[in-house]
């Protein structure tokens, strides 16, 4: 985490006299820390950018739009599931009405808006990701890493709909496709490896020990010993 941090100080330094510039890598620093769990910095940094973007760009820039579906996800990471949806559905309608649908940041932003329905809303999440993924896959192709984010969410939305079959071979499909385009320790494979693995254990499916012990180690470098997918990891290791 310090090298996200001391990322950050040399851009304030040296490059920050170009505000757009400033919150883009404000922006991926964001997102760095949302995919190492620590959604706290993430939504800090979000809500400034777009507060920033809203008072300089207008509300309905899709750069303020993006901004505030990034914002929307880190509250519902955080346990503000109502509010997270509900600032993501904004974000999602008003893009759709402003660029269309199919508009790449439209698309991101209504794949946030399904990841954070699942809880509370299992079907309509399903049905609205399943549109997105769709349009992803005709417009950035099936191995783009936002098709393959939106994939790995359409497989947790059915095991939430309790459809164990159809969600196992797409969790397969979709760590393929992150290994070849992403590498086998990028965080977002392994993230897609535990669930794969967790749900074929679930299923009484057979599992390679040392795929998941690699994967345990992987995952508790970054996250910790602590967090609950490495914990039930772990146990799978020890039985």
């Amino acid at each position: 985490m310090s090298g996200l941090g001391e990322l950050r100080t040399a851009w304030a330094d040296h490059l920050a006299q170009h505000r757009a510039d400033d919150h883009l890598v404000m922006s991926v620093l964001a997102r760095a820390h949302f995919g190492y769990g620590d959604h706290e910095v993430a939504e800090r940094l979000d809500l400034q950018v777009y507060q920033e973007r809203e008072e300089e760009l207008g509300r309905s820039d899709f750069r303020t739009l993006t901004a505030l579906a990034c914002y929307a996800l880190d509250l519902g990471a955080r346990g503000y599931h109502s509010m997270g949806c509900r600032l993501a559905q904004q974000s999602w309608r008003e893009q759709c009405r402003l660029f269309g649908e199919e508009s790449r940041d439209a698309m991101r932003a209504g794949s946030y808006l399904a990841r954070l329905e699942t809880s509370q809303d299992p079907d309509r999440a399903y049905e609205l990701c399943l549109r997105v993924h769709r349009l992803e896959s005709t417009r950035l192709g099936v191995r783009h890493q936002h098709t393959l984010e939106t994939a790995h969410h359409l497989a947790l939305c059915l095991v939430a709909l309790n459809e164990f079959g159809k969600a196992l071979p797409l969790l397969e499909r979709t760590l393929e496709d992150r290994v070849t385009t992403l590498t086998a320790s990028h965080p977002d494979t392994l993230w897609t490896a535990a669930h794969y693995l967790l749900l074929s254990s679930d299923l009484g499916r057979p599992v390679a020990g040392r795929f998941v012990r690699l994967t345990r180690d992987r995952l508790r470098a970054i996250f910790g010993k602590d967090h609950p997918v490495v914990r039930r990891l772990t146990r799978l290791v020890d039985r």
